[in-house]
């Protein structure tokens, strides 16, 4: 496996932001710069992240998403998640909402309402990051990704 550099959460603000920032590690980032999710939301591209093992939060207690780092729970990991970087969508409520538990996929894939842009970051175990390549390649085949 590849990365721009180490460790992970660097790879990560790249994916969204287009760089890494000059950010070199895996402490809590947040970030005001001008994201692919900007662009997105001005060209009006539906678009929605699929974090596996993320919890969401009542948007009436915390219009901020789920992005303290204390909250990860069981095998999802903040600074896996892009888009909890950027303040453009932890500010408001609306776009909180587009950050989802993976089983959703399965639903919108059910229901045919896939959003134009999808976002799919698996947890801590089955992207290999904790585990091996193996791991990682069974969870794969065993989900069905391959043949998506």
């Amino acid at each position: 496996m590849y990365a721009i550099t180490h460790p992970s959460q660097p790879n990560y603000i790249s994916m969204i932001a287009g760089s890494t920032l000059n950010y070199q590690n895996n402490d809590y980032f947040s970030t005001n710069e001008l994201t692919i999710i900007d662009l997105l939301n001005k060209a009006q591209v539906s678009w929605k992240s699929y974090q596996e093992n993320y919890t969401s939060l009542s948007t009436t207690t915390s219009p901020n998403c789920n992005d303290a780092m204390e909250l990860e729970k069981g095998s999802y990991v903040r600074s896996h998640n892009p888009f909890m970087f950027s303040t453009s969508v932890r500010h408001h409520t609306n776009e909180c909402k587009k950050i989802v538990n993976a089983d959703q996929l399965e639903i919108d894939l059910t229901n045919k309402q896939l959003p134009q842009f999808s976002f799919y970051t698996p947890n801590i175990k089955n992207s290999g990051h904790d585990t091996d390549l193996n791991y990682a390649g069974n969870y794969i085949y065993k989900n069905g990704w391959i043949f998506i």
